[in-house]
Formats: structure tokens, C-alpha cells, sequence
């Protein structure tokens, strides 16, 4: 072999290595490097008064988003709520998603029929309904009801 080839060789076996290296290991890290991480809850209705219809949201106002385990913040808060109230899941609604929140998100996941690996994405946006009040626990002054989401944005 030449010394041209040769090093050709070693340059294209780099490159392939390199390029391995940085693409993601699992499709839960596809779907983070691709989709902004939720962070915030917003009212998809915005309607008025009587309640508000709260979603997770990207910093810039997108539904779509991702949430996973250790993400902590409002749009968190947003989710376990939809688990909570719509899906009768047994939670805490704290806006931290640990191991308990990904068990009722799998759950949820697995009685609308999609992928269940405990990630909320654009799928579970989809298929969830999310609940509709006021920010306080619903109560007879309070009226809460939950349906399937906006249109994307």
C-alpha cells in the first residue's frame, strides 16, 4: 500500500470514529438535541377569565418540547398536573420530575398506546389531554374539566 492510501486510510477510519462519537446513544438524546427542553407552563386557551388551559412550553412559548427525569421547573408543574387530575395518576405535583413522575407518565403513556419511555415529547403532547382551571386546586368554585390540546405551535 502506498503511503498516500495508507494515510487516506487512517484519515477516513479518524473520521468515521469521530463522527461516531458524537451522535447520540439513545433516541430519548435524539429527541433532546433536536426538540428545546420545556421550562415553563402556558395557557394554550387564552380565553379569559375562569381558567386556563396550562401546558408545557419551550422559553419560546413552543408546546413543542421535551421534559425528562431530573428536568425541574413550571412546565414540570404543568405536567403533573395533566397526570394528576386528567389521568388520575397518584402524584405529587411539585414541579420536579423524578422516578414518580416518570412511572405515571409511562402509565399514561402506555394507556393511550405510544411509546412509553417516560419522556413527555411532541407524541405524548398529542395524545394527553390537559387540565383546565384556575392555578388553585379545583374545588365547586373552581371548575375543572380536561380535553385534548391546542393546535401546535
Amino acid at each position: 500500500m502506498t503511503i498516500r492510501k495508507r494515510a487516506l486510510s487512517v484519515f477516513a477510519a479518524t473520521l468515521c470514529t469521530v463522527g461516531l462519537a458524537v451522535l447520540p446513544s439513545t433516541p430519548a438524546a435524539a429527541v433532546a438535541a433536536a426538540t428545546p427542553q420545556c421550562v415553563k407552563a402556558i395557557d394554550r386557551l387564552d380565553d379569559g377569565p375562569g381558567g386556563a388551559n396550562w401546558m408545557p412550553a419551550a422559553s419560546n412559548n413552543s408546546t413543542i418540547c421535551y421534559l425528562s427525569q431530573g428536568s425541574v421547573s413550571q412546565a414540570v408543574w404543568a405536567l403533573q398536573r395533566a397526570l394528576k387530575i386528567c389521568y388520575g395518576q397518584n402524584i405529587v405535583v411539585d414541579s420536579d420530575f423524578g422516578p414518580n413522575t416518570k412511572a405515571a407518565l409511562v402509565n399514561v403513556q402506555r394507556s393511550l398506546r405510544i411509546s412509553a419511555d417516560g419522556v413527555y415529547g411532541v407524541q405524548t403532547r398529542t395524545a394527553m389531554k390537559f387540565s383546565r382551571a384556575g392555578l388553585s386546586e379545583p374545588d365547586a368554585s373552581n371548575p375543572i374539566y380536561c380535553h385534548h390540546n391546542s393546535p401546535v405551535t
